[in-house]
């Protein structure tokens, strides 16, 4: 039988370890009670990503991963240029037909994030840059929901730029290109708008991440109002409007079971 890649990638670095200092995380005695059970975590601390402590502690194993590695430069370049060598950079998604739009993403050589676009009436039309993910991402990024207002001239859109999978909802002027200054943090990244192209419904997230509160909220407000809590910690919430255009659904599942609520979005 032949050795596979994960085994060899292996059997190479084991036999090119470089005498260096491994870092060593401190311990700090810290005591955790849940669940009517104490228990304890020498290395919580790490957690903090603020603490200098932590900052240096990283540093360190950044810098050892990379002594180690330093043999296998030409190797991951090699399988870096044969990896990117099998992808199309240049892509672009079907279109989809939203109202009088044609809706698509597409990826340039050498960009690593995709552009959302649209052409009015057909795909012959000028192309209209509605959201270009590249302009966006600084360092860690992830794209959530994105949609359209009925009336086409907004966009809302939920990114991530921690990595905790809690969204930043933000609200697009397709026409000058502004954003407005609604903003909505610790979000999921479902979004969905009412008909009237003002009132948009978007769901929190508990201290477990759990998506489990709808809110609707009117552009230009100050606050939103809370229409649906999930209590049971067993459900994830999500919602989103129908392809139609006439109903908001509310949908909460479990792994066993779902249920669906309906609104009429106008």
């Amino acid at each position: 039988m032949k050795p596979g890649f994960c085994a060899i990638f292996m059997l190479l670095l084991t036999s090119s370890l470089v005498e260096a200092d491994v870092p060593i995380a401190r311990e700090h005695q810290h005591q955790i009670s849940q669940f009517g059970h104490t228990r304890e975590d020498p290395f919580f601390w790490l957690r903090d990503r603020n603490n200098p402590e932590v900052q240096k502690y990283l540093r360190e194993e950044n810098e050892y991963a990379s002594i180690q590695l330093r043999p296998l430069e030409k190797l991951e370049t090699t399988l870096y240029d044969e990896m990117r060598h099998r992808i199309k950079e240049d892509d672009r998604s079907v279109p989809q037909k939203i109202a009088d739009y044609y809706y698509y993403s597409r990826t340039e050589t050498g960009k690593q994030y995709a552009i959302h676009c649209r052409r009015k009436g057909n795909m012959e039309a000028p192309e209209e840059v509605i959201l270009d993910e590249n302009q966006l991402a600084k360092g860690y990024f992830q794209l959530g929901g994105i949609e359209v207002s009925p009336d086409n001239h907004l966009l809302a859109y939920a990114t991530d730029a921690t990595g905790n999978e809690s969204f930043t909802i933000r609200i697009k002027n397709l026409e000058t290109h502004q954003l407005l200054p609604d903003i909505v943090e610790n979000a999921s990244p479902s979004v969905a708008w009412c008909n009237d192209n003002k009132t948009l419904f978007y769901i929190q997230l508990s201290e477990a991440h759990r998506p489990y509160k709808v809110w609707r909220h009117s552009l230009g407000e100050s606050s939103s109002q809370a229409i649906y809590t999930e209590k049971d910690s067993h459900y994830f919430v999500d919602i989103y409007q129908s392809r139609s255009r006439q109903f908001i659904f509310l949908e909460a599942e479990s792994e066993l079971s779902s249920e669906i609520r309906f609104l009429d979005a106008n």
